[in-house]
């Protein structure tokens, strides 16, 4: 395949218009931006470093590159997390300072396909005078370990609008590589460049069999409560599916703390013999075994006739009588 390096990779460290300084890759790692917005994130104090490529010895340009003006760019790294919650990215960018629309990365599993996540950053978050990590915290999504997913970076196709996303060469990251186009649609890519970026994730456990608790007999009509409980390994709140039999269509109730007890009352409008079944499921989509717990609502009758009162002096026979007739 024919590689667009001129077009895409700068291999030098000073570039006129574009404001790169020529400092090592050993001094730019002291310019790493790592403190984390965690205000409405629930992992902040879980997830964990997954896969990353801390290096550079080049660039790609993201958006329009400087000396052919009308060649647009998106770039994006393929990468296969070992954790099954993506929470946040950091990547190795700089703006040129003619920059005026946001950097935008998007979370693909393919990179033609359907959007995962994504979220934007204005220029004025993202430094000129050098390359630094900056994290994009979007809202976090379950996936596959082990299956491959990009980071795609773009920006709007706009004269003096573009980015540089930090590279290096030698194939570093063994499980992906950097991938470029110029629509959306047809990408090239080269195993032997990799961009510097950085995955963050956790590895989430599903909630435990949950123990549902309470009477196995009653009489039809009559409202009864059951209680409902789970634990989550990570402390995660707890959501309840609940459904109660017969016609009844179950529903999700919660979310709950990790176990904490949850009543709920039902009445059964007929006699027989019904299934409640409960199965818990963490906030973050992880779903747990399920459970079940049989009662049955038998006829009973109320005893009037005055015959039957007189019966009540002799309890064998009218034990007898009441289980024949009643």
């Amino acid at each position: 395949m024919k590689k667009l390096l001129p077009l895409l990779i700068v291999w030098i460290l000073v570039f006129s218009g574009f404001g790169i300084s020529a400092f090592t890759f050993e001094k730019n790692m002291n310019n790493i931006y790592s403190e984390k917005n965690c205000e409405n994130n629930n992992f902040k104090n879980r997830d964990e470093l997954d896969q990353y490529q801390l290096e550079r010895d080049g660039f790609g340009y993201i958006g329009r590159e400087p000396d052919n003006p009308y060649d647009y760019y998106i770039v994006a790294q393929k990468f296969k997390p070992a954790k099954d919650v993506l929470t946040r990215v950091e990547l190795m960018v700089k703006k040129d300072v003619t920059t005026t629309y946001n950097l935008t990365v998007t979370i693909k599993e393919s990179i033609t396909g359907t959007e995962l996540t994504s979220i934007s950053k204005s220029p004025d978050s993202i430094p000129s005078e050098d390359f630094s990590w900056i994290e994009f915290d979007f809202d976090d999504i379950n996936i596959t370990m082990g299956n491959s997913y990009y980071i795609i970076c773009s920006t709007i196709n706009a004269v003096d609008n573009r980015y540089a996303w930090g590279a290096k060469t030698g194939d570093v990251y063994p499980n992906g590589s950097i991938y470029w186009s110029k629509d959306g649609e047809k990408w090239y890519t080269d195993s032997g460049i990799d961009a510097a970026f950085k995955t963050y994730g956790i590895e989430n456990n599903p909630p435990l069999l949950p123990v549902i608790d309470g009477p196995t007999t009653g009489t039809y009509g009559n409202t009864y409560e059951w209680t409902f409980v789970s634990t989550d390994p990570e402390g995660d709140d707890i959501y309840y599916y609940i459904c109660w039999g017969g016609t009844c269509v179950g529903q999700w109730y919660g979310p709950y703390a990790s176990g904490e007890v949850v009543t709920k009352g039902y009445t059964y409008q007929f006699q027989g013999t019904y299934t409640i079944i409960c199965k818990p499921k963490d906030v973050y989509g992880a779903e747990g075994p399920l459970a079940e717990l049989i009662v049955t609502m038998p006829r009973e009758k109320t005893i009037n006739t005055p015959f039957l009162n007189l019966l009540q002096n002799y309890p064998v026979i009218f034990e007898i009588v009441k289980r024949i007739f009643l």
